[in-house]
């Protein structure tokens, strides 16, 4: 999980990105990665979740492809 390393107003959005290797029929629910992966021990899972909860309006899939190596 990554967000933007930016100092922001606080009135401008957060932007949150997490990393998922790709897998047929996996979820981009944060409450599923964070609850239901198994990736993140119960008291990191919910401590994540404090921080993201009120901050999240969508969801946006983002396919990426490795270049130039």
């Amino acid at each position: 999980m990554f967000k933007l390393a930016v100092d922001l107003p606080p009135t401008e959005p957060r932007i949150y990105l997490f990393y998922i290797s790709p897998v047929p029929a996996a979820t981009f629910d944060p409450v599923k990665i964070l609850f239901e992966s198994g990736a993140f021990e119960r008291a990191k899972a919910d401590e994540l979740y404090a921080k993201l909860k009120d901050t999240y309006t969508q969801i946006q899939p983002w396919p990426l492809v490795a270049f130039g190596g």
